[in-house]
């Protein structure tokens, strides 16, 4: 259960989701897109800050326990 919850993005990701978040909430406030976007741009943002991905954790945990899979996010994000 522990490696559920371990960082899975790299800070390449990270960077690209505070961009993506904070220009999408930059945009609302300038009324360009409609409100509803800020509250997309929350996911976002908090993936970015916490650094994990719950959808990468959940298809990963799934994909070792039930299907026997092995995926290696977390050592090709440390090589970078």
């Amino acid at each position: 259960m522990d490696k559920l919850f371990e960082e899975n993005i790299d800070i390449y990701g990270r960077i690209v989701r505070l961009i993506v978040s904070i220009s999408l909430i930059v945009a609302v406030h300038s009324a360009i897109i409609p409100v509803w976007f800020a509250f997309i741009a929350t996911y976002p943002f908090f993936t970015a800050l916490v650094s994990w991905e719950p959808i990468y954790a959940v298809g990963k945990w799934v994909g070792e326990t039930v299907f026997g899979i092995k995926f290696h996010f977390n050592e090709v994000a440390k090589e970078i």
